[in-house]
């Protein structure tokens, strides 16, 4: 922990996990992850060492088990350093491709497929900042194609916007055209048929 303000909390996560089974303190720190990942999605910054926090509390608990929970935490960092990146961590783009290339390599056969595509994702982004336009196409182009086959319209249509920048960037003018003609209207229907349901 970076600072000792922090240290309570940690304490307090820490404190938790001996009144809770296994089963429920891995629910609850799944819960906080997932409240996490909403913040980074909602651009509402928060000091990294919550992120910091999280990830030391798994690794000196019973969930340090739980590799999808270690993958998804790590993810996180990762996924927060790219978002919030600015000019006082000059390093950030750098740490968080070596954070979801670790991930990577910690991947099996029974790796859940969206969480695979979420890394990624990320992963392209964080390639294409480099400037491995080739490599960060591969990884975007499959997942618009995962995401696409799954029916999640939301996250493909994402993924294709940035896919068809990355094509444009490397002058691929007839993929990037293909794409966009590929990209039917009702991707975007059931992406806010969705988004209805979800508020209801």
């Amino acid at each position: 922990i970076a600072s000792n303000e922090f240290e309570p909390i940690y304490n307090f996560y820490k404190n938790i996990e001996q009144y809770l089974t296994k089963s429920d303190y891995t629910k609850f720190i799944n819960s906080n992850l997932a409240n996490i990942n909403s913040r980074i999605d909602s651009m509402s910054k928060f000091n990294i060492n919550v992120i910091n926090i999280v990830c030391k509390v798994i690794e000196t608990s019973n969930c340090s088990e739980d590799i999808t929970l270690v993958q998804y935490s790590k993810y996180l960092k990762a996924k927060y350093l790219y978002t919030f990146a600015d000019g006082k961590n000059t390093d950030a783009f750098k740490d968080s491709l070596l954070i979801c290339e670790s991930i990577t390599r910690s991947l099996d056969d029974n790796s859940d497929s969206s969480f695979i595509d979420s890394l990624n994702y990320l992963k392209a982004l964080l390639l294409q900042n480099k400037g491995d336009l080739n490599d960060a196409i591969i990884l975007m182009k499959r997942c618009y194609d995962n995401q696409t086959k799954k029916g999640a319209f939301d996250f493909a249509i994402k993924s294709a916007i940035y896919l068809g920048a990355m094509y444009r960037e490397m002058t691929m003018f007839d993929e990037a055209i293909e794409l966009y003609n590929d990209i039917k209207i009702e991707f975007i229907s059931n992406a806010e048929d969705r988004d209805r349901k979800s508020v209801v």
